[in-house]
């Protein structure tokens, strides 16, 4: 059911939900595991190749974040089937169908990257890559991290925080990139 636009809830509701993903990690440190990785792999992949353009190995560290977005998965689903418990049900899985599935797409979309990473004939194809960019998926992987890790209601305002984050986090990635560029030509 589609809830109605309501102004006067719905801008408190976006800046909880902005400051309840940002703070996330300081407030749920559980989630710090599967971060940690995702955090490394995201500035690896950005200022080394925002440095080495010109090489091809490229692809040695898009295929490390496939894994590692595997690896996140498998814990994204753990802790579903948890339920943040050290015993677990497959009814946990289940009465969370929507993070349960954004999961597994996240699982199947890093075996889907994996394999196209593996194939060079579509590395050049502008279509597919900006579907695997590495930044961009790992910043929608973050705010997933958060929406399974903290319980949070996913209604309209959490999309649009969540949209506001990514795009804030891919412009700050540019800007730092372009600055790299600067220091590094010089």
């Amino acid at each position: 059911m589609l809830e109605t636009f309501n102004s006067t809830t719905f801008f408190p509701d976006l800046y909880n939900n902005l400051n309840q993903t940002i703070t996330a990690p300081t407030v749920t440190t559980t989630m710090l595991w599967p971060l940690i990785p995702l955090f490394i792999s995201t500035l690896l992949i950005t200022f080394y190749l925002g440095t080495r353009l010109a090489e091809k190995h490229e692809w040695k560290l898009k295929q490390l974040n496939s894994v590692i977005l595997i690896f996140v998965a498998l814990d994204l689903l753990r802790y579903l089937y948890n339920n943040g418990n050290l015993t677990g049900d497959i009814d946990n899985v289940l009465n969370h169908p929507l993070r349960s599935f954004l999961v597994l797409i996240v699982g199947l979309y890093s075996l889907i990257s994996l394999f196209y990473d593996f194939e060079e004939r579509w590395q050049n194809n502008k279509l597919f890559n900006f579907i695997f960019s590495t930044n961009l998926i790992n910043y929608c992987t973050y705010i997933l991290i958060v929406v399974v890790y903290t319980g949070m209601y996913f209604n309209f305002a959490a999309l649009i925080s969540s949209v506001l984050i990514i795009l804030t986090l891919l412009g700050l990635v540019e800007i730092l990139k372009s600055l790299e560029g600067r220091f590094v030509k010089s």
